[in-house]
């Protein structure tokens, strides 16, 4: 926990340990010696928390010293020049004694330096020598109040000046140094480091260590270089003691991601079992003459710091309660996660705060009385407090106080408020609700007698509480009769049903007299109550359903009306109830298009569905709820008994009571089968339009200029562009504009087409739809209005799929965004290009002239030596005169490869469109003696037209063909070269049955005079390859060879395709 005192005194020294450390690396990188003292005076000022600091170099002659650096300092400390010959100056005895001084106060010296220091309001300082024996100058740290600095304060910043120093004397010996000594020059301020400081190779090396990295692992240099940074035996672990893998150890993430790490906490194991916890810095260590970095460590020894959090978080791990202690003066100095979670709003953290400015609305609250109270008395207290907004809480609070301040201990009890309040406000309830309830209640009690009787009851009956006392247990003067008008028999009345046989009782119909005499109908509903088992009462509760009798009367004489009209109609009338579950009424033409009689469907309403085609059933089962909203329309097919099949639409809708309520549900039904024959032969002649307009891109539609523009015609191209078929548009299972076209789009492309359409004029847009397969496409449609007598009646067009071009778009505005990104870094390139360029064209020439002119006259020497004395040499001297003549015949074959190499760039032809099979025919011409000697088969396919060198090419190609043959081994060579397109480009493979190239050795083959074989065996200058790969890469593309020992090569080329 860094909640905690112990916790301050430690993140405090680990800052400034931090901020050393972070100075310290920053002298490894620094080329710029102004930024170092930059750092410097900042690093100063903020480890030790210092008003100013102020970095003085002493002058020659060493009697006076110059400002260099400040910060926080005034603008005449920033230019002031101080003498050296005072020596009562603590600056003066920084740099003679070669010690830091502390000065606690000011006002107790005398001086004109002090006295200078108390007029800017400087009250204590610190001096520290920058260097030993003859210092480069002084590093000072000033502050406003006294004894603001101690001995662990001046050792930091003696710390701080050694680095600096050591930095100093690196830097002004820079310009001697050799490069492989980078280390060796800034040596002095690494072994100085208060932190471990390594740095590892790329390859896991271990490159350096200092003194401080020696005692914080507890292995000497030697014994750390021999242990990888992944090896078991360093033991690491993460801050919560589990292991770390490899992939998330700071060394690979630096390697990974190029950017440094800090504060990681591991632990690692010393060689005697020991555990030391670390805090690790680390960050990339570039150099100009490797692509991969080295990696550079700060580590700095926190195991003291982890042991005390360790032990204090076991103690506060005990306490479950939320807690948190107060100090004398009300600040939070510990605040548990419990109490965190409760209190915390603002998840700043709370230690420091005031309790007083963090809850403001406590400080005239009783939370206070009773704090105050708690140390005033030292006696510990319990209270419950509400804490308002936000926290909107209730706690349970004990308080526990001391000397030094309070322990607060406390819980939530909101929800045991809420419940206590519930059980008030269900309390309160009940009554309101029996009381406003629009059923009628009443309550019994266990002999029957009445108890509680609210006022729609009263309503009902028209009887007052008092005057029903007397019909308690029975229904004596209110005439009881069930509803065929019968009256009850004793033991069907409804209180002896629940009171004897304990049975509840639901919607049980009851005809009554009310006191003025009308006959009303109840539905009535009742239920013993019980206690231990027995029957302690009963309640009873009722609505009127007079109004809905009479209703039920009137619609049954309505419906023997209804049926007198529907008899003699052709079209399918029927009447049910809403369940399905009660046929009330069918008139005879359901026989005469279902083929089956009515009373069979009176018998099994559901019987209908039996008829129904098996391919259409599950759909109108579907769809059957629909008809108490009055928006079912289905049309399905009906098989007959004899089988013929009928086409039918059936249409119903609800009727409802006066209470809203849905009581019967009546339908038609058509017989459509002459219609559906019609539409179906217009669909064939629409289907023979669509297999002739198949081969019109996109999707041909003609639809109804209505919302959601449903479809009449759409060719069979609708189901590629959106995975729909046809026929689910045109019976408008799915609707183009609420189904198809995406919400966004919707409303824009509706004005849009109603515009164009309204002035008679096409239109063309585009718009997004989504696929029934849930992607996204980006469409373009044009079309056009059908105006028939001065109106609309449909629209025609054709939409077509640019989603492809659309994304192309968006890609070339990233491709842009991109160029312009790196229009400045290859700007940058272009330079540094000019002059790679000039040196080749020295080397080409120095190659050119300043070495073949000297090699011609040494061979033609030789050829001399060898025409006219070869006779005057022995056996020896004659071998000895071939091996230089060969030796200078190799060496002007090296020259003209890398002549021919270093040209590739500078002296090659402008890429224009190339006919790669016109140049492999020129290389087969070139080697046909080759090709003729070694019996070698060469199989050409077909070859496209590029973008390039033809010159170079030919070399190219050249180069690999005679690489083919001469690597063939024992028997005739086989070579074929093909080529494959791949977007933008070719790809162009040379292949061979040869010698192949060992595991391993790939990479070799491209490099300039790398040989794999002894020249003995295979002659040549070892460039041709090296050549191949820089023709390539000029042209865009990239070399690379596929191989193994003993099974021939394939080398495959990338050229770009030509543009068209």
């Amino acid at each position: 926990m860094s909640s905690s005192r112990d916790d301050t005194t430690f993140d405090s020294q680990e800052s400034s340990q931090a901020i050393v450390a972070e100075l310290s690396e920053l002298a490894l990188r620094a080329e710029d010696t102004e930024e170092l003292l930059d750092a410097a005076v900042d690093a100063a000022a903020g480890a030790l928390e210092a008003d100013s600091s102020v970095l003085f170099e002493r002058l020659p002659g060493g009697n006076r010293a110059v400002c260099r650096r400040s910060t926080g300092a005034s603008d005449d400390d920033a230019s002031a020049t101080v003498s050296l010959d005072h020596g009562d100056s603590p600056l003066v005895r920084a740099v003679t004694d070669d010690d830091s001084v502390v000065v606690d106060d000011l006002a107790d010296r005398g001086g004109e330096y002090p006295d200078r220091l108390l007029e800017r309001d400087v009250r204590s300082g610190l001096w520290a020598p920058v260097g030993t024996d003859d210092p480069w100058g002084v590093l000072e740290v000033r502050a406003a109040v006294p004894n603001a600095f101690d001995a662990d304060d001046a050792a930091t910043l003696r710390t701080i000046a050694n680095v600096l120093a050591g930095a100093l004397e690196s830097a002004s010996g820079e310009a001697d140094a050799e490069l492989g000594g980078e280390w060796t020059r800034k040596g002095e301020v690494l072994e100085r480091s208060p932190v471990g400081i390594t740095v590892v190779g790329a390859d896991g090396t271990l490159q350096f260590a200092n003194e401080r990295a020696e005692e914080i692992l507890g292995r000497s240099r030697t014994e750390i270089a021999d242990v990888a940074h992944d090896d078991p035996r360093w033991g690491l672990v993460d801050a919560n003691g589990e292991p770390i893998s490899t992939d998330d150890l700071p060394f690979d993430r630096v390697l990974e991601t190029g950017e440094p790490v800090t504060d990681v906490e591991l632990g690692a194991t010393r060689p005697d079992g020991t555990r030391v916890w670390l805090s690790v810095d680390a960050a990339p260590l570039r150099t100009d003459d490797t692509d991969r970095p080295d990696v550079v460590f700060a580590l700095t020894d926190v195991t003291d710091r982890k042991r005390i959090e360790t032990e204090f978080e076991e103690i506060l791990d005990r306490v479950t309660d939320a807690f948190y202690a107060l100090d004398a003066e009300w600040r939070f100095t510990h605040v548990n996660e419990r109490a965190a979670e409760l209190i915390d709003v603002t998840d700043r953290g709370l230690v420091g705060e005031r309790v007083w400015d963090v809850f403001e609305w406590a400080a005239d609250s009783k939370l206070r009385t009773e704090y105050e109270r708690a140390m005033e008395r030292q006696e510990a207290s319990s209270f419950e407090l509400y804490y308002p907004d936000p926290l909107d809480t209730w706690f349970e609070i004990h308080v526990y106080p001391s000397e030094t301040g309070l322990s607060v201990y406390f819980r939530d009890i909101s929800e045991q408020k809420a419940r206590e309040r519930r059980l008030r406000e269900e309390r309160d309830l009940t009554d309101r609700i029996i009381e406003t309830n629009p059923t009628g209640i009443v309550t019994l009690g266990p002999d029957g007698s009445f108890e509680r009787m609210n006022r729609r009851a009263e309503e009902i009956t028209g009887y007052a509480a008092d005057e029903l006392e007397d019909l308690a247990g029975g229904t004596a003067g209110l005439d009881p009769v069930k509803p065929d008008g019968e009256p009850f028999s004793p033991d069907e009345i409804p209180t002896r049903q629940v009171f004897s046989d304990g049975e509840t009782i639901h919607d049980l119909e009851i005809g009554l007299e009310r006191a003025d005499g009308r006959r009303i109908w109840l539905s009535v509903s009742g239920t013993p109550l019980r206690e231990d088992g027995e029957i302690s009462g009963a309640v009873f509760s009722f609505v009127d359903i007079t109004e809905r009798k009479q209703i039920e009367t009137d619609l049954r004489e309505s419906e023997a009306k209804f049926r007198q009209v529907t008899e003699n109609v052709s079209e399918v009338v029927w009447l049910s109830s809403p369940e399905k579950d009660e046929m009330h009424y069918v008139n005879p033409a359901y026989e005469d298009v279902w083929g089956r009689a009515r009373d069979s469907l009176y018998e099994d309403p559901a019987s209908f569905v039996d008829a129904i085609h098996p391919a259409d059933r599950d759909r109108v089962l579907e769809a059957l709820p629909e008809q108490r909203e009055g928006t079912y329309d289905e049309e399905y097919r009906v098989v007959r008994p004899d089988g013929e099949v009928r086409w039918v639409r059936d249409r119903a809708v609800p009727i409802r009571d006066s209470d809203g309520d849905v009581y019967r549900i009546v339908g038609i039904a058509s017989d459509v089968t002459d219609q559906r024959k019609v539409e179906q032969e217009l669909r064939a002649r629409e289907q023979e339009l669509s297999r002739l307009m198949g081969n019109v891109p996109g999707m041909v539609y003609r639809c109804r200029n209505e919302r959601g523009w449903p479809m009449e015609f759409v060719s069979d191209g609708c189901e590629e562009l959106t995975g729909y078929s046809s026929t689910v548009l045109e019976q408008g299972d799915v609707q183009w504009g609420t189904d198809v076209v995406v919400p966004a789009d919707r409303r824009k492309l509706w004005e849009r087409i109603q515009t164009n359409v309204s002035d008679r004029e096409p239109f063309s847009t585009t718009y997004r739809i989504e696929t029934a397969g849930g992607d996204e496409r980006w469409v373009k449609e044009t079309g056009r209005a059908v105006v028939e007598d001065g109106s609309i009646e449909t629209i025609e067009g054709v939409v077509i799929d640019i989603t492809e071009r659309k994304r192309y778009q968006q890609r070339l505005e990233e491709t842009n965004d991109r160029l312009a990104r790196t229009n400045e870094r290859l700007e940058r390139a272009n330079h540094r290009l000019e002059k790679s360029n000039e040196r080749l064209e020295q080397f080409a020439y120095a190659a050119s002239h300043d070495l073949q002119e000297p090699l011609r006259m040494v061979s033609s020497y030789l050829r001399l030596i060898e025409d006219r004395y070869a006779t005057e040499f022995d056996e020896d001297g004659r071998e000895f005169l071939a091996f230089a003549v060969d030796g200078a015949d190799r060496m002007r074959e090296m020259i003209d490869g890398l002549l021919a190499y270093s040209r590739v760039e500078n002296q090659g032809q402008p890429l224009e469109p190339v006919d790669l099979e016109d140049v492999l025919e020129d290389v087969r011409d070139d080697l046909q003696l080759r090709l003729e000697e070694s019996d070698a088969v060469l199989s050409v396919g077909s070859l496209p037209r590029v973008e390039g060198d033809a010159s170079q090419l030919r070399q190219l190609f050249q180069n690999l063909l005679e690489n083919a043959i001469e690597y063939s081994g024992e028997t005739p060579p086989k070579i074929e070269v093909e080529a494959e397109r791949n977007g933008e480009t070719w790809i162009v493979s040379v292949s061979d049955e040869g010698i192949g190239i060992p595991d391993g050795e790939s990479d070799r083959v491209f490099e300039v005079f790398e040989r794999l074989h002894p020249v003995d065996d295979h002659a040549g200058p070892g460039i041709g390859l090296a050549l191949c790969q820089r023709i390539v890469e000029r042209h865009g593309g990239e070399i690379r060879v596929d191989s193994e020992s003993g099974e021939g090569s394939t080398f495959t080329v990338t050229l770009p395709a030509q543009q068209r």
